[in-house]
């Protein structure tokens, strides 16, 4: 099997355990040399370093950096590390995130705070860090890690929701304006069965009286080749997608496509939106299959 990144340099955040570890370790796999991150030091299971040293143990090449990368001391930390130990920076995975499951009337300042600065301006405040050094080289590849929970909802993950939907535009802003400079950036929305989402189901039943039972075949092994892949030469030209995969499903979503269109001379009155929309947009506009919580990741 071909190491298709071979001699490149990729800085994976949130990458100790689940999704996060496995893209760093397919990263290595492939021949890049990987900076490992998590918050929380020291070599325990689930860390930077246990990642990182894991990597190492295939023959790889990694260097775990502690950090919270939600801040922008600590994005500059991760990036300076990453330029520091390997000279550069080719690969950004945007991964790091968090997730609460409440009800929107229990959902808090701080809570909703929370969701935005984990889940969202973690990813700004690190790309923002890696883009010098990537359009310097004029060349660079940022995956930023989403949730499909930003398409359709579930229950109990407003902030969660509203983050990874801003995530969605971050990237297609990223993909515009990089594109003159060689860089990419896409989304990637992965389901997995890892003990956080597992925690969310068994909080999502409490409010809708629903258990989805995890399965064995959607494992976060299952989304690094992905990530691997956008990270490739050969995806040069593939950037501003959003892409859900789950186990063996890859989802391609045209965001932003139009559906369907009304148009007339002049404003519309409500009249005439009464008989139009459903006559032309469909009678039923609802959400389908409201009761049944999509899984989140």
């Amino acid at each position: 099997m071909s190491q298709r990144l071979t001699g490149r340099i990729a800085v994976v955040t949130g990458s100790g355990q689940n999704i996060g570890r496995a893209i760093a370790v397919e990263l290595a796999r492939q021949g890049a040399k990987v900076v490992t991150n998590s918050r929380t030091p020291g070599n325990a299971a689930g860390t930077a370093t246990d990642a990182a040293n894991e990597i190492k143990a295939l023959g790889g090449e990694a260097t775990a950096v502690f950090a919270d990368v939600s801040t922008t001391e600590g994005a500059k930390r991760v990036v300076a590390a990453c330029l520091e130990a390997y000279g550069g920076i080719d690969i950004l995975v945007n991964n790091a995130g968090w997730g609460q499951v409440q009800g929107m009337p229990e959902v808090t300042d701080e809570s909703w705070e929370t969701d935005m600065t984990v889940n969202l301006r973690s990813q700004f405040v690190c790309a923002r860090a890696a883009l010098p050094a990537m359009m310097a080289k004029k060349r660079g590849r940022i995956v930023n890690v989403g949730s499909r929970v930003a398409l359709n909802g579930t229950f109990g993950m407003a902030g969660y929701a509203a983050a990874k939907a801003g995530v969605i535009g971050f990237t297609m802003v990223l993909a515009r304006e990089m594109a003159p400079h060689g860089i990419t950036a896409n989304c990637v929305m992965p389901t997995a069965t890892t003990p956080k989402v597992e925690a969310h189901r068994r909080s999502r039943a409490v409010l809708t009286g629903v258990y989805q039972a995890p399965s064995n075949k959607h494992m976060p092994e299952h989304i690094a080749p992905l990530v691997a892949y956008l990270a490739t030469d050969e995806a040069a030209k593939v950037t501003g997608q959003l892409f859900h995969i789950t186990g063996g499903d890859i989802t391609h979503f045209s965001f932003g496509e139009v559906k369907r269109m009304l148009t007339k001379d002049g404003k519309w009155s409500v009249d005439e939106l009464v008989a139009a929309i459903p006559a032309h947009l469909g009678p039923d506009l609802g959400l389908k299959a409201a009761t049944v919580p999509p899984a989140a990741t």
